[in-house]
């Protein structure tokens, strides 16, 4: 059969879909390979996205033939869907129960609560050490009779060996979680949580931040407005400035207050910084003290180990870095992917190199595949759908295939997704991650069909604005027309 125009092609999958409520087979598969469906087809029109500008693979999970093929093989962006591959990678190759050790070692001995000396945290690269991890490590102190530290605080992060990292390159907004560095020392994701409080009968809103963290000032011009709380009425901005002794965030602009208290994350300090000003005021909140100062450098050779703090299982931050989209938990991931495979430091060479190792041992082509740090959080970063298909069929067949579903978010219920979509019949039937960045939107994941049949699906879509909501509308109307299959 010969069609000669892509609208003649479009009414005949039309009337085919009518008929059989299935993709009709022409002499060749072309149909199957290169024609969307016509609902899918007509709301890409409506939304103005071209189809070649689209990747999109639709197959049962069992069957030989795809139900949906348009584009597999055409590099492109997937932003955070990236993180399948980075997670996916690091379970089969490390296990779900691989943990990250970080160890406290010291200098001198201790004399009546004092530690004369200095103390040293030697990190492996954790992705989720965080303020209950110092509490416990304050507790650890406290067990061998160490409340205070007459010298210094080393912080060893020559585990990981990078250059120096700019939180601004990506988008120029520095500030921003999103933007957080890896390091071997990483600390709270490098990130504090401000919390805007109006009160009744004050000029300005307070701004509280947690953890506490010595040495960090918090300075508030904001601004309370009386009225409805409206968007276009709330305008904040953030500056931050180096003190002798620490460091100064100064927020100003305007905020209802009928808007209510606000929380907001942010990276003002570096995590070495942070994590040295919570210890700090840890300590001094159980009577003790961290009288000296932060070093960075290698452990001093004399260093004796006092205790190690284990982390939680890789399943468990596998779950966090992909529910919850985290780029810094990615990177730490790969780079310890990199250092677990052929040795310490990690670099970035390496963890690409193991990442692509890892995929390769599990039957994943990934010949077009540019990765740049393992989150997705790059512009250069390109995969094809077909292997991101292959990745979704070997993740299912793996023996860790539990570990790595449940990690990815189920729309409306939790994760990153849990506001980002409306319920409707997909709701409790898909589990995916999607991936967005300025013109770039993407999803992949497996779906479960109203008669019980499973699907595993990947959709790239890298056209102008495609991350300004008209990326997430197509998602769901590709995750209600799999659900109906």
């Amino acid at each position: 059969m010969r069609i000669a125009t892509f609208l003649q092609k479009s009414l005949w999958v039309a009337g085919c879909w009518l008929i059989a409520a299935s993709v009709c087979a022409e002499d060749t598969d072309e149909s199957a390979m290169q024609i969307l469906p016509a609902e899918l087809a007509r709301h890409l029109e409506k939304l103005g996205i071209p189809q070649e500008n689209v990747s999109l693979a639709v197959h049962k999970i069992g069957a030989d033939s795809p139900l949906v093929s348009l584009h597999e093989d055409v590099p492109r962006n997937p932003a955070s869907v990236m993180k399948m591959l980075t997670t996916f990678a690091a379970l089969s190759k490390l296990g779900p129960g691989f943990q990250w050790k970080t160890e406290v070692k010291r200098t001198g001995l201790a004399q009546g609560g004092v530690l004369r000396g200095d103390l040293i945290l030697v990190g492996r690269g954790n992705p989720m050490f965080v303020q209950h991890d110092l509490w416990s490590m304050v507790n650890h102190l406290d067990a061998r009779g160490i409340t205070s530290v007459a010298g210094d605080l080393i912080i060893d992060s020559s585990y990981f060996d990078l250059p120096e990292y700019d939180a601004g390159a990506f988008d120029g907004k520095e500030y921003r979680p999103y933007n957080a560095g890896p390091d071997a020392a990483l600390f709270n994701f490098s990130s504090v949580d401000f919390s805007l409080v109006p009160r009744k009968g004050y000029q300005f809103v307070d701004v509280r931040v947690a953890p506490k963290v010595k040495g960090l000032e918090i300075e508030s011009t904001i601004k309370q407005l009386n009225g409805d709380c409206r968007g276009n009425r709330i305008k904040l901005r953030l500056n931050v400035e180096p003190l002798e002794t620490g460091t100064k965030v100064i927020y100003s602009g305007h905020y209802p207050r009928s808007c209510g208290r606000y929380q907001l994350t942010r990276v003002v300090l570096p995590s070495t910084e942070l994590m040295y000003g919570t210890l700090s005021t840890l300590m001094e909140s159980r009577g003790g003290e961290l009288s000296g100062s932060l070093l960075i450098g290698r452990a001093p050779e004399n260093a004796k180990k006092l205790f190690t703090l284990s982390s939680k299982t890789l399943s468990e931050v596998v779950r966090s870095t992909n529910k919850f989209s985290n780029n810094v938990m990615s990177q730490q991931l790969y780079l310890t992917l990199g250092a677990q495979t052929y040795g310490e430091p990690a670099t970035r060479g390496k963890g690409e190199k193991a990442l692509k190792a890892a995929l390769e041992s599990q039957g994943v082509d990934t010949d077009s595949l540019i990765i740049a740090n393992g989150s997705g959080l790059c512009r250069q970063c390109q995969v094809t759908s077909q292997t991101l298909m292959q990745l979704l069929d070997a993740a299912w067949e793996s023996v860790y295939m539990p570990e790595f579903v449940s990690s990815l978010g189920v729309p409306g219920i939790d994760g990153s997704l849990r506001k980002r979509f409306p319920k409707g019949n997909y709701t409790g039937r898909v589990h995916m991650k999607t991936g967005t960045i300025d013109h770039v939107s993407a999803a992949a994941g497996y779906v479960q069909s109203k008669s019980n049949e499973r699907y595993r699906f990947v959709l790239m879509i890298n056209h102008k604005n495609a991350h300004k909501g008209a990326g997430n509308t197509f998602q769901r109307r590709l995750m209600s027309w799999i659900v109906k299959q």
